[in-house]
């Protein structure tokens, strides 16, 4: 059964460009698994959570939310597919078939996309966007920020820092890591996305089996099944309709504890950035060290003269 619960969504932990109307010519995205926790908000109703199940379908603006210990799988036209970790906040952005674009604010996901002939796919976070062109690559999006991109044993993945900056090209078998104004890092070896690897195997065959159910849904069905999906959760018991209420309490509670540890960090980010910047312009001013020392606070030196001093007296 699907249910959907009627109350306030949680607030997005960054904002992401607008949605485009969705269309006939659009990529058919839909859930093809979902595994504990998994709640999707509709564009068009983003206070609303819909249970996800199986064959729900999916539209650009839709946000899809995993709980603790669950994980969702969303297919792309039967040709590629995007696995949800725990804890994850992932938007469908954009799914012209020229310019995809998904929005990950916190969690993590592996996928095996198709080789695009034409067009590009992105996936955004808060301070990175990957560009893909068909490949096998993993995305973590860290409490703090940081986003890590990993491509496993096919494909390449450019990387950017939020800022178009710094881009960093991903062969096989290597990942790179991006933290709140910085550029991507040198790619490494695949060391943290590792263990991801059997996720990939896991996939592939998924990959085989659903190219072999996956079926064209007309747009009227779409539309239908949507509608359906609200409707049905009049339907379901008291204790149903208050279990569903205190799971997405929860994951509104931990999205809103996150947000409030971002905003510290980000102030953390922008106070640090202006201590150097008027470090820097004392030093070009000629201020003199006491100054200097004053506003960044007592060197080594300074810490030991005093020690030695309080032992003195």
């Amino acid at each position: 059964m699907i249910l959907s619960l009627a109350l306030s969504a949680a607030l997005p932990l960054f904002v992401s460009a607008q949605p485009q109307p969705p269309e006939d010519s659009a990529v058919d995205a839909r859930i093809v698994k979902a595994q504990g926790d998994v709640f999707v908000y509709y564009h068009d109703a983003p206070e609303e959570a819909v249970a996800a199940e199986e064959e729900d379908p999916l539209e650009a603006g839709d946000r899809v939310q995993t709980g603790l210990k669950s994980r969702a799988e969303v297919g792309l036209d039967g040709e590629s597919v995007i696995e949800l970790g725990a804890n994850s906040d992932f938007e469908v952005t954009s799914l012209a078939p020229a310019d995809q674009k998904f929005t990950m604010s916190v969690g993590s996901f592996v996928a095996k996309i198709k080789a695009l002939v034409s067009g590009r796919l992105s996936v955004v976070t808060p301070t990175a966007v990957a560009a893909v062109r068909g490949t096998e690559f993993g995305v973590d999006v860290d409490e703090d920020n940081r986003t890590h991109v990993g491509v496993f044993d096919e494909g390449r993945v450019a990387v950017q820092n939020e800022r178009g900056e710094g881009e960093q090209l991903l062969e096989a078998n290597h990942e790179t890591s991006v933290g709140s104004g910085e550029r991507p890092g040198r790619p490494s070896a695949l060391r943290r996305f590792v263990q991801r690897r059997r996720h990939i195997l896991r996939m592939r065959k998924r990959l085989t089996a659903l190219r072999g159910r996956w079926r064209t849904m007309a747009r009227e069905e779409r539309v239908n099944l949507r509608r359906l999906a609200r409707a049905r959760f009049n339907k379901a018991s008291p204790q149903r309709r208050a279990m569903l209420k205190r799971r997405i309490d929860g994951i509104r509670a931990h999205r809103l504890k996150l947000q409030q540890k971002r905003e510290k960090l980000r102030q953390a980010l922008k106070n640090g950035q202006g201590r150097l910047r008027q470090a820097i312009e004392n030093k070009k001013n000629g201020a003199p060290k006491s100054i200097e020392r004053k506003q960044g606070g007592p060197g080594l030196k300074g810490k030991l003269k005093k020690r030695l001093l309080n032992r003195n007296k």
